[in-house]
């Protein structure tokens, strides 16, 4: 058996406290989605305990930007680049395809006009 290294919540790369920098979390808990694609139709429910999870690790990491829902929407996107740190509570389809072709489907599409 072997093990990796991780992080610990609230810690950086040297086990200290995490002290600084932007960080966003974001999570869908209620609805459900239907994202189609070429071959199908992917179906998510929103994750129930996700928003417990955001919460709790904001709670670690002072000066976290939360978005839940609705806020979890393409603005996320566009404002990437404002931060360190991104923890997105998603469900995920990897879709086998030719090289080149395949999906990496975030939940978050359900919520954008961007449709793949």
């Amino acid at each position: 058996m072997t093990s990796s290294p991780c992080l610990q919540v609230g810690e950086d790369a040297n086990n200290r406290p995490f002290s600084g920098g932007l960080s966003m979390l974001a999570a869908v808990t209620e609805g459900q989605f239907s994202i189609p694609t070429r071959t199908r139709t992917l179906l998510f429910d929103g994750l129930t305990y996700a928003g417990r999870e955001v919460e709790n690790i904001a709670c670690l990491v002072p000066g976290t930007d939360q978005r839940l829902n609705k806020a979890f929407d393409q603005s996320l996107v566009l404002d990437m680049n404002n931060y360190n740190i991104i923890h997105l509570a998603t469900h995920a389809s990897f879709n086998p395809g030719p090289s080149g072709t395949r999906l990496f489907c975030l939940a978050m599409a359900a919520t954008s006009p961007y449709r793949m």
